[in-house]
């Protein structure tokens, strides 16, 4: 027997919080709703409107709707998908095997790390490093960009139109001379050897200039740097 049940809000803007897993449906109309969301398996659709859904239960699908949403995924929750909507959504994610998903807009996701996994649906005309972020482009024009906060581009790998999370090693350059703009956050490099000329404008960099004799120079705004000449 099924005894899940579904629970439709009102028009206006409303604070609900739900515990029971027997419940297999939230649904908000219009007004600027918050949800919060420990139970599992079930579906949030949060309407229109700029409202915002915190959920800690495992394998929920997340819904955002028309509107500058927030949706945030926390604690230890697991196979849970979550997708902005229409407008500039913040979805915020713990690394824990979500998928986030993009369609359009200028969303933000912060957060993204370990199994997470982003599906952008439509073309990807750009994928770039601005800063500690990641900006993906869909399409023409600058109206659908996507940022994915503090990563950086190397860490990311691209499959058609998903994007997983790879944590990078350590970058190696040559035993000769190398002229080397060190650009993302938190890189590490070893030069090895040779008279290497390295400029470091990412911050929380650790830098090994290895033999000979080095010129680092850490610029910009730069900070936390940890350069080493050899």
């Amino acid at each position: 027997m099924d005894d899940k049940y579904s629970i439709i809000l009102s028009d206006a803007a409303d604070v609900y919080e739900n515990t029971d897993n027997n419940i297999n449906l939230i649904r908000g109309l219009g007004g600027q709703d918050k949800i919060t969301n420990s139970g599992r398996k079930l579906t949030i659709d949060a309407g229109e409107a700029n409202d915002a859904i915190i959920n800690s239960g495992s394998y929920v699908y997340l819904d955002g709707g028309k509107g500058n949403d927030r949706i945030t995924i926390s604690g230890n929750a697991s196979g849970v998908t979550a997708i902005g909507g229409a407008g500039a959504d913040s979805i915020e994610t713990n690394g824990q095997g979500n998928l986030i998903v993009y369609d359009e807009g200028k969303d933000v996701i912060s957060g993204f790390s370990g199994s997470d996994t982003i599906q952008i649906n439509g073309e990807i005309s750009e994928v770039t490093q601005s800063g500690a972020n990641v900006l993906v482009t869909v399409g023409s024009g600058n109206s659908n960009v996507l940022t994915i906060k503090n990563v950086n581009i190397y860490d990311l790998s691209l499959d058609g139109d998903i994007i997983t999370y790879s944590k990078r090693g350590p970058r190696t350059l040559t035993s000769h001379f190398d002229k080397e703009l060190i650009s993302l956050e938190a890189e590490t490099v070893y030069a090895i050897g040779g008279n290497d000329l390295l400029t470091v404008t990412g911050s929380n960099s650790y830098i090994d200039g290895g033999k000979d004799n080095d010129r680092i120079t850490i610029s910009g705004n730069a900070s936390g740097v940890t350069a080493i000449g050899g």
